[in-house]
C-alpha cells in the first residue's frame, strides 16, 4: 500500500476468494514495465509473478481470425501493466510481510 506507482486490488474482504491477487503497475508513472518488475522480483527476491490476463486476440486460436484490437487501447495498456502476486487467503504472513518489502525494493531499484 506504501508504493505509489501500484494500483492495488478493490474488494479484497472476508467475503472475497481472493484466488488471485493481482497488481497493476502505473506505467504513466515510471519509466519500466511490468515485465521488468516482475523479472526483479524473480531475480532478485525468488518471488515469481503470473501474468493471467493476457490478451486474447494474441492467443494461437485466435490468430487466423485477424482481430482488430486498435479500439482496445485500455486493454492493452492494462494488461500490460498487471500482474499476479503469490498471495492466497491462507498465505503466512511472514510471506506477505517478505513480498511487500520486495516489491517496495524492486519497484525503488528500477525507479
Amino acid at each position: 500500500a506504501e508504493v505509489d506507482e501500484l494500483i492495488l486490488p478493490a474488494g479484497h474482504g472476508p467475503e472475497h476468494a481472493s484466488h488471485l491477487y493481482v497488481v497493476r503497475l502505473d506505467t504513466d508513472k515510471v519509466g519500466f514495465s511490468a515485465a521488468d518488475l516482475r523479472d526483479r522480483l524473480k531475480d532478485t527476491y525468488l518471488i515469481g509473478t503470473s501474468h493471467h490476463y493476457c490478451l486474447v486476440w494474441n492467443w494461437e486460436a485466435f490468430r487466423e481470425l485477424e482481430y482488430d484490437n486498435t479500439a482496445c487501447p485500455v486493454v492493452e495498456k492494462a494488461s500490460e501493466q498487471v500482474m499476479s502476486l503469490p498471495i492466497f487467503p491462507h498465505t503466512p504472513f511472514e510471506d506477505l510481510d517478505y513480498i511487500a518489502w520486495a516489491m517496495k525494493g524492486a519497484v525503488a531499484a528500477l525507479r
